[in-house]
């Protein structure tokens, strides 16, 4: 190929026009006739249907109202050709021919339905019978014969099309012109499986008349679509028995197929592919068409119509309207909502006199009041779509604000405040109906309101604004929002507006925005005429009164400032521009360098540079003339404007201290403010401008926010050293470190769920409490005495029924003088009480005591109705007999050995159970004797943890579990082992980390025959409560005694580990129990920002640093990957080594070639990484992966796999052995076997096979399967075999099938979409997990999903045997908004699930900039089916009818899936 000289002709054309045609459009063919165009998908073009391959097509025939058509072709019944199935075959259709007439099968012939049937008449006659022998004898002439088959049809249907539908062409080229003709109908031909089916129908009619098969139960999945009728629609769903019949019962018409070769299909083609037939001149040569004798195509439309067409009418309203029933149902959210905060606003929608603080959480509407303690939650609601905008409205007569929403599906309502139902009832709803074509504007949604409360103006696309007319109802109804109007605007990159403030009725609009020069600038409009009528359009050159330039490059925010209330603000406007001044009332363009104070009025600007640039996120107002602002990074300022009576004078910026970058400020009064953040966690503050500024701002309450969650890791809570994993899943299970926040406001978060205590009140102050315990009076009573154990004393509380507390000395005798390790009542009313000196029973009238020999104490002991099990000095064990009054049945020496626990278990009989130091051992013991039943060795490999507390109870019903053993290590992890009833054999080892140090295991009753387990690391003792505080617990903390209710539900508990840099990247290692984070600090040193990068280890407990970090070069690396691996080694004794694998890029090109790095780190014994070699890349390494000790690096554009060779603890090399090179930008990639999922950023999904390179060939990676949409993916993990779950930046999840079973190599290359659905978020990461569940689990987990709004989903696969009832469950719980049961004239109402009446099938579809659907596809949503238990129970029994199954069946369902949570 020659060199190209780039210096010259870059002005040339780079894609030169080679040739033209004059293209000449056919109407229709000619009256009577029809172009049908068949596509035969399973055969090339080398095999048409043609008399040249042996293959003219034998007959045609259409039935044209069902669309059916069919053609018979012929089959070659001398080579490859199964004879024996072709005279089975072959009779069977000869037979059902004459049955029914020459009819047909399938769906054109009705499925059989209703036709003609045979009659069983003659059944067993001779001459029915086909003798094969005889045909095989003369094969040939069972061919001419057609008593074989030898013929095979092939059907299809006519492709529907409606108006929106392309019109599809046939080009015929006539020299230098090309002549389109349209096609009328389009069949893609497959073949039929007619002689499969008539010989199935002439095998039920020789087969002998039985009864009926028993109906199968097996469950099988089925998706469900429910259409409803909304505002007088028709019922859109498809009948298909009407389809059957119709098809059935309509004739076919037959057509002589004439061959492609055939000199009439030529005349044909001559006669109705042109303009005008082919003629020919005298001299015998075609004559030519001239454009000029034929009319031309011209356009009907003038340019501003075409506008209109591709975008929206100039002078029609594109939202449609419809009242909607207000009628609430309470709901309860979820633990899992998003914590984002996007938007806020104050209004007064609970009461007339209060203002409460509304937040808009993703898709969750919160409702919060200020109260002496803080914020606290009023109400909360989450709603089937993504808010956008919220903004408040005051219609006329009404005493509450009312609530303006929108989301970003284009739907809009209005909510009050119900104050006597404690609802949000729905007033009005829009739906945007405006063309797809339209471009959204450059900024966020937007929606104003203007001062005077008259007219909403909304900002959804560029050019156009919404204009709605706040009115006063009329005649009866209650709508107070007026027709909308969109008009239009020649601004069309706005980046801020405003209402202004102005003395006139006519609301004021001011346009910040950037023109084609890419300068900003400032327009202004009046939104009403003269006569109070909306402006149609806005004319720049006519109807702009202010058009201000010269403003700062860096503007995003436009502030209008009232005008000044008081007597010396009195406006005084001067018309000499030249002596004009700047009043109040006008506006603020806050830029990066300067702002810029605007009088709309006079003209007049004031212009106040800044210090230095600052990026600003946010204002709230302080008060007329002081502003709060935020910034990026999270500093806040106040405005001042400095004035002279009316007349301002400049302006003054004042920074103060430091909060969370905020995405919105709320004024709440009196110096408080709240600040919302998408990036930190959102706080309330309070603000004292008369302290000095740095000193100015405390934070009174902060709200923990995990967004957004740019990467995290599922921390592995069992499966150490072997240890089985549980064997349901539970989201206790699973503690989640996410990577969390931006910049200042990165973090690493624990997320965990668990069951919380909500205090109660503080009992006591006490320091060094040992234990607590709980007695009773009675044999009947409740517990209604507290023992409180001190290391040199015993306290006794009492309790009464109305909950007063009082000390007394002591309890039925009870010593007060020692520390009590262990005491309970007894059956026969007295009370056993342990001390380290003695075990002694108090009875009714005397007592019976055992101590311990002379010079050893009493240092564990448990025990239950029947024994006690001590430990003497730690070195012998003993049992006591209680029913023998104490007396000692056993004693048992442990050698060198030491017990460091004991219990005894209220069930499986005469057993103890005792964990040892030394051994770090547990062992059932036979109670009587002390003899060893069972040992277990509990210590890990790499641990000295020993056993600190046992317990042993019964967890799952005893019919389908034995008891559970439980024991808490020191070191905070918790073993678990089921327990044989018969012969106490241990299995089934699990593992959860709890803390930092031993949990306290407390056995709770849940039923008459089953307990819960209480385990708790933070506090030193927990019991049971009393009468006077049912369901309540006394925990005895470091320095008091307090009582709390445990929760009835899990809730989600996050950790906190400030970074101050954002986390970009995080991975976990169980074997050096730590975490490896990736993080990027950005710091503003003299307006100069720096970026510092690095990698660090985190504690996997404490979440404290470890060692070092690794920093990177400032301000030209960052880290974009990091993962954990097992790599192979050539040095020591070759064994695999952990390793830290760090991907980066250059933010600038230092060296040429050079876009990236990757960086191996190995942990030294100080817990400090350190770099064990690095290679430079040729691109950015997005994300990396492991397969088969290799290395696999998704750089830009190309996925490289590299072979490592560790040559020692310090050095290695890397080596390319393969690459693949991607369609666009590969952002994730996934490893499963040898098989490398890679989500490409605009391409979706592609799978990559790598094969070993063998016999001297090289290593490959070849793709095996591709997804062909357009998807701009963000994660992949395969979730099943062979089954994918991709997300893209819609928020869409899309479950993808390899297709192995292929019958083509297409079919296999082709990823199939099983399941997809919209989140609503947009998606992060995707991690998978692998838990073993029993075949009977409701769900099988197999992924966690992190979004950028803060939550934290979990995915999950649904068994075969529950598909069919949750599919069927959600599509009725969709459809209850507006669709009744199956008894209308007894069901309840209409349910309002989501405020506005949103559809949920609608939230939940598919969308994307290429294609949209109308419900979720084979996704089940776990919140909404969670909804079917807060339903009435009325409500729950009439879908349990709908459904066919009954509602205890279903709550039973529905409760198992809540308790995954």
């Amino acid at each position: 190929m020659p060199d190209v000289d780039m210096g010259v002709g870059l002005d040339e054309e780079d894609d030169p026009i080679v040739c033209s045609y004059d293209i000449f459009v056919k109407p229709h063919i000619s009256e009577g006739r029809e172009i049908y165009v068949l596509q035969f998908p399973n055969r090339d073009i080398d095999q048409r249907y043609a008399g040249s391959n042996d293959a003219q097509p034998l007959k045609f025939r259409t039935k044209p109202k069902s669309g059916m058509v069919e053609m018979d072709v012929p089959i070659d019944a001398r080579r490859n050709y199964d004879k024996d199935k072709g005279v089975k075959w072959g009779d069977a259709i000869k037979k059902s021919n004459m049955v029914k007439g020459g009819g047909s099968h399938g769906l054109p012939g009705g499925f059989g339905i209703g036709g003609a049937q045979p009659t069983g008449r003659g059944r067993g006659r001779a001459q029915d019978q086909l003798d094969p022998e005889r045909v095989m004898a003369d094969f040939e002439g069972a061919i001419r014969s057609e008593q074989v088959l030898v013929k095979q049809t092939l059907g299809g249907q006519v492709i529907p099309v409606d108006k929106n539908s392309p019109t599809y062409f046939l080009g015929a080229f006539q020299n230098d012109k090309l002549h389109l003709t349209p096609i009328d109908h389009m069949v893609q031909m497959r073949p039929q499986f007619h002689h499969i089916d008539a010989y199935a129908e002439q095998e039920k009619q020789n087969r002998p008349r039985e009864g009926p098969a028993p109906r199968s139960t097996e469950a099988r999945a089925v998706h469900m679509t429910v259409k409803s009728n909304i505002d007088g629609e028709g019922d859109g769903s498809d009948d298909i028995g009407a389809r059957i019949a119709a098809a059935q019962q309509e004739p076919w018409q037959k057509h002589r197929y004439v061959d492609e070769d055939h000199p009439a299909a030529w005349d044909c083609y001559h006669e109705n592919m042109f303009i005008y037939s082919e003629q020919l001149d005298e001299s015998g040569k075609e004559k030519e068409l001239s454009t000029e004798t034929v009319p031309k195509l011209i356009t009907g439309m003038d340019d501003m119509a075409y506008i209109d067409t591709i975008s929206a009418p100039n002078n029609a309203a594109k939202m449609s309207r419809a009242k909607v029933d207000a009628q609430t149902v309470d709901l309860d959210d979820d633990d899992e909502e998003p914590s984002s905060v996007r938007l806020t606003l104050r209004l007064n929608l609970l009461n007339p006199q209060e203002e409460c603080l509304v937040l808009a959480k993703a898709n969750r509407l919160e409702v919060w009041r200020a109260t002496e303690e803080g914020l606290e939650m009023a109400y909360a609601k989450s709603i089937y779509g993504r808010i956008s905008m919220l903004q408040k409205i005051q219609p006329a007569g009404s005493k509450t604000d009312h609530l303006f929403v929108g989301t970003v599906r284009a739907q809009y309502f209005t909510v009050m405040w119900n104050a006597a139902t404690h609802k949000l009832d729905t007033m009005q709803s829009f739906v945007d109906v405006s063309q797809e074509s339209m471009r959204d504007s450059e900024s966020r949604d937007r929606c104003l309101v203007d001062p005077t409360g008259r007219l909403l103006v909304m900002e959804l696309y560029e050019g156009v604004l919404n204009l709605v007319k706040i009115v006063k109802p009329r005649g009866g109804k209650t709508d107070y929002l007026d027709k909308p109007e969109q008009v239009r605007i020649s601004e069309m990159r706005v980046r801020a507006s405003a209402f202004l403030y102005t003395d006139t009725k006519q609301p004021k609009l001011a346009l910040l925005y950037q023109d084609a020069r890419e300068d900003v600038k400032l327009a202004t409009y009046r939104m009403l005429d003269d006569k109070g009528h909306l402006a149609t359009q806005f004319d720049p050159t006519r109807d702009r009164e202010n058009d201000l330039d010269g403003l700062c490059l860096g503007a995003m925010h436009i502030i209008p400032v009232p005008k000044g209330g008081d007597e010396g603000s009195k406006r005084y406007i001067v018309r000499n521009a030249t002596t004009a001044k700047a009043n109040m009332g006008g506006l603020v363009v806050v830029g990066e360098t300067k702002f810029t104070y605007l009088d709309d009025e006079s003209k007049a600007v004031v212009e106040y540079p800044l210090d230095e640039a600052v990026l600003w996120a946010a204002w709230e107002s302080i008060d007329e003339r002081n502003y709060l602002l935020g910034d990026d990074y999270g500093f806040l300022y106040v405005l001042t404007i400095l004035v002279d009576g009316a007349t301002v004078t400049g302006m003054k910026v004042t920074k103060l201290g430091q909060v969370s970058k905020p995405t919105s400020l709320e004024n709440m009064g009196n110096g408080i403010f709240y600040v919302g953040s998408h990036e930190a966690d959102s706080q309330v503050i309070r603000i004292d401008f008369q302290s000095s500024p740095d000193q100015s701002i405390t934070v009174l309450q902060k709200m923990p926010n995990i967004a957004p969650i740019l990467d995290f890791t599922v921390m592995d809570m069992g499966g150490r050293d072997g240890e089985t994993k549980l064997n349901e899943y539970s989201s206790g299970q699973a503690r989640l470190v996410t990577g969390s926040g931006g910049f200042e406001g990165g973090s690493l978060r624990s997320v965990r769920s668990g069951v919380g205590l909500d205090d109660i009140g503080i009992l006591a102050e006490m320091d060094g409490i040992r234990k607590v315990f709980a007695l009773h009076s009675g044999p009947s009573l409740p517990n209604d005495t507290l023992v409180v154990a001190f290391s040199t004393e015993t306290r006794f509380f009492k309790f009464d029924a109305e909950g007063e507390i009082e000390e007394v000395e002591t309890v039925r005798n009870l010593s007060a003088t020692a520390e009590t390790l262990l005491t309970y009542n007894l059956d026969d009313g007295c009370i056993l009480q342990v001390t380290q000196n003695e075990a002694i029973i108090h009875g009714k009238n005397s007592s019976h005591r055992w101590q311990p020999p002379d010079g050893q104490i009493i240092t564990a002991a448990s025990g239950n109705q029947n024994y006690v099990l001590l430990s003497s000095n730690g070195r012998a064990l003993v049992s006591l007999s209680i029913q023998q009054n104490l007396a000692e049945i056993a004693h048992q020496e442990l050698g060198d050995d030491q017990a460091a626990c004991v219990h005894v278990p209220q069930v499986l009989g005469n057993v103890g159970i005792v964990g040892l130091w030394k051994s770090g051992s547990v062992s059932l013991l036979d109670i009587r004797t002390l003899n060893t039943i069972v040992s277990e060795e509990l210590r890990r490999t790499d641990g000295a943890s020993v056993p600190r507390d046992i317990a042993l109870t019964q967890i799952l019903p005893p019919e389908l579990s034995g008891p559970t053993l439980f024991v808490s290590m020191e070191d905070g992890v918790v073993l678990s082992f089921d327990v044989d009833k018969d012969d106490y054999s241990l299995s089934s080892r699990k593992s959860i980390v709890l803390g930092t140090r031993q949990a306290q295991l407390q056995i709770l009753p849940r039923d008459d025959t089953t307990f819960n387990i209480f385990a708790t690391c933070e506090h030193p003792t927990l019991i049971y409560g009393s009468e006077a505080f049912p369901n309540s617990v006394v925990i005895a903390t470091a320095d008091e005694l307090k009582l709390a209710v445990i929760d009835n539900e899990r809730r989600t508990h996050v950790t906190t580990l400030p970074i101050g840099e954002t986390v970009r990247r995080i991975a976990y290692s169980a074997r050096e129990r730590t975490f490896a984070i990736g993080s990027i600090k950005r710091e503003l040193i003299k307006g100069q920002e720096l970026i510092t990068t690095s990698f660090r280890l985190v504690d996997e407990v404490m979440f404290g640093e470890l060692g070092e970090p690794f920093y990177l070069p400032q301000n030209n690396e960052i880290i974009e990957s990091v993962i954990r691996a097992e790599l192979p080694t050539k040095h020591g004794d070759g064994e695999l080594v952990e390793r830290f694998l760090v991907g980066t890029s250059f933010l600038h090109d230092s060296e040429i070639n050079i876009r990236g790095r990757l960086l191996i780190f190995g942990v030294n014994n100080d817990r400090t990484p350190y770099m064990i070699t690095e290679h430079s890349l040729k691109g950015s390494c997005r994300c990396i992966g492991v397969l088969d000790g290799k290395i696999v690096a998704a750089l830009n554009k190309t996925v490289v796999m590299y072979d490592y060779e560790e040559t020692s603890s310090t050095s290695a090399n890397l080596t390319k052995i393969a690459t693949y090179r991607c369609s666009t930008c590969p952002i994730d990639i996934d490893i499963t076997g040898n098989i490398i999922a890679v989500a490409d950023i605009m391409k979706s999904v592609a799978l990559v096979e790598y094969t070993p390179g063998a016999n001297g060939l090289p290593d490959k990676l070849q793709e095996v399967g591709r997804h062909s949409q357009q998807v701009f993916a963000t994660s992949v993990a395969e979730v099943d075999t062979d089954t994918y779950l991709e997300s893209d930046h819609d928020g869409n999840l899309i479950v993808l099938k390899r297709n192995r079973e292929g019958v083509t190599e297409q079919d296999k290359l082709r990823l199939e979409v099983l399941c997809e659905m919209n989140l609503g978020e947009m998606v992060n990461r995707i991690k998978k997990v692998n838990i073993a569940t029993s075949k009977d689990a409701l769900l099988i987990p197999r992924a966690f999903v992190g979004t950028t709004e803060g939550s934290i989903y979990l995915f999950s696969l649904i068994p075969p045997q529950n598909q069919d009832i949750l599919m069927r469950l959600q599509s009725q719980l969709a459809s209850l908004p507006t669709q009744s049961l199956s008894h209308p004239e007894s069901y309840p109402g209409t349910i309002e699930f989501s405020p506005g009446n949103l559809d949920f099938n609608r939230y939940r579809s598919y969308v994307s900039a290429v294609r949209e659907t109308s419900e979720p596809f084979r996704f089940v949503d776990g919140d909404l089916i969670e909804l079917f238990l807060d339903l009435r129970w009325d409500v729950q029994e009439l879908m349990g009818k709908a459904l066919g199954v009954p509602a205890e069946e279903l709550r039973g369902l529905v409760e198992g899936l809540r308790r995954l949570r």
